[in-house]
């Protein structure tokens, strides 16, 4: 099966907020210290986090949370961040605000957990609770005609399922779907998606290797994808190596058979960099439908064939950022990552570097969205992205996203590994860019509780 490593996706986002009563004060600083407090001493995140994803299984990224949230207040319907300040005001929605205490209550002790900045909530009202939410988007998802559905998600702010489709006759079978499990029309929308397709100078040979530069997949020919994040697998550094795209190697959303090589940067056996180690194979049935392959993240992990060339817990920075259009792709420096941010909130602002379109930044347009990755027999789904207005470029697939509170400070906060974006008329859209979140990483690759550590 080819892929084309050239675009990727889809995107939605929609208005609409009532404002209400502002609650309660904190901290409105940077966080003082990193998620994870040690190198040695680290926990999953979903231990560290308090959260359990067995109980979840449906969910991943954010959605976690708001399940968390639900069991304390089941009215609770979600949350994000406000547009004007994506850095501490938060909207959350109720579909009965006689809860809105618990769920304030079980939200504050959920992200006190995280490096996040919370300051006020202000209460708005909604007609669905993101439990209902959650089992109307699995019926839609789960019932649709094979390859029908090119993305979906629970848009948090217009309190509905969003589904982007395939062509007009996608647009109705939903509705007859809709129609048959007696879901409201005001519960759901439809509308045409962009074609799928997958995205896989900082170009420059570079060691030590850090996150965001170039590597070439030896099988992969001409074509190109970006470190993500360095670490040791299971905290050996007889396991050093990095984390980038599933895409970026030769089987799909598994691992390769025999032994598949990257190269930094020229094919040649003197660049000879890492294999691929870890590529957790697709499932079918539960969250997947029946007739797809499915995955919570579009990453593997390559193995270093010599882990001194590794630059642990290190991002390549480079002498500027932009948003809207490339960065620069030269080196001037590096960002040390000092913890986790293992999910986003909806216009939370985040950064990236990749190997193509360099430093770039822009805040989050949709949290937990199911994308088609793949079409064909089978269709392979990534389940639970995150979208966002990063700029990015074929080539950029395998990228880290991070959080970064900027001015002279060099740590940053890793959320995620980036692995595409919309192809629209044939042209990737590169104002729109979708990343695996850093909690489905963890949920899927066992070992990788320690990537960044020194």
């Amino acid at each position: 099966m080819e892929r084309n490593l050239n675009g990727r996706a889809v995107w939605r986002i929609c208005t609409g907020v009532v404002v209400a009563s502002a609650l309660a004060a904190c901290a409105d600083s940077p966080p003082s210290g990193p998620v994870l407090s040690s190198p040695r001493t680290l926990v999953p995140l979903q231990r560290l986090l308090k959260m359990n994803p067995g109980q979840n299984e449906r969910w991943g990224g954010v959605d976690v949370v708001f399940a968390e949230v639900a069991k304390k207040a089941p009215s609770f319907a979600g949350a994000y961040y406000d547009k004007s300040d994506r850095e501490g005001q938060m909207i959350v929605r109720m579909s009965n605000m006689s809860e809105a205490a618990s769920a304030e209550q079980a939200l504050r002790e959920i992200i006190a957990r995280t490096p996040r900045r919370l300051s006020t909530i202000t209460f708005v009202p909604a007609a669905l609770s993101f439990l209902t939410l959650s089992d109307w988007r699995d019926t839609l998802f789960l019932t649709a005609p094979a390859g029908l559905v090119y993305t979906i998600d629970i848009d948090k702010e217009s309190n509905r399922v969003d589904v982007g489709v395939k062509n007009e006759d996608g647009i109705a079978a939903i509705r007859a779907i809709a129609d048959r499990a007696s879901i409201p029309d005001s519960a759901w929308s439809a509308h045409l998606a962009p074609e799928p397709g997958l995205r896989a100078s900082l170009t420059d040979r570079t060691r030590p290797v850090r996150g965001g530069i170039i590597h070439r997949p030896g099988p992969l020919g001409g074509a190109y994808c970006s470190v993500g994040v360095n670490g040791e697998w299971q905290f050996s550094s007889t396991y050093r190596g990095f984390l980038t795209a599933s895409h970026c190697t030769v089987s799909y959303l598994q691992l390769d058979a025999g032994t598949t090589y990257t190269f930094q940067n020229s094919l040649t056996s003197s660049d000879s960099l890492a294999y691929e180690f870890d590529d957790p194979t697709y499932f079918t049935g539960g969250a997947c439908p029946s007739s797809a392959r499915c995955r919570y993240s579009d990453v593997a992990f390559y193995r270093y064939l010599n882990g001194s060339n590794s630059g642990l817990g290190t991002i390549a920075r480079t002498t500027y950022s932009d948003s809207g259009a490339p960065g620069s792709t030269t080196i001037s420096g590096h960002f040390t990552v000092v913890g986790d941010w293992p999910y986003s909130f909806l216009y939370e602002q985040l950064q990236k570097v990749g190997a193509t379109s360099g430093w770039t930044y822009g805040s989050t347009t949709a949290t937990c969205q199911t994308h088609l990755a793949e079409a064909g027999s089978p269709n392979y789904y990534i389940l639970c992205s995150d979208d966002s207005k990063l700029w990015s470029d074929a080539g950029d697939s395998g990228a880290p996203v991070f959080k970064w509170y900027g001015g002279s400070d060099t740590t940053v906060y890793w959320a995620g590994i980036l692995w595409g974006g919309p192809v629209v008329g044939g042209q990737i859209d590169r104002t729109v860019t979708w990343h695996s979140p850093r909690w489905n990483i963890d949920l899927e690759l066992t070992g990788a509780y320690g990537w960044y550590w020194n």
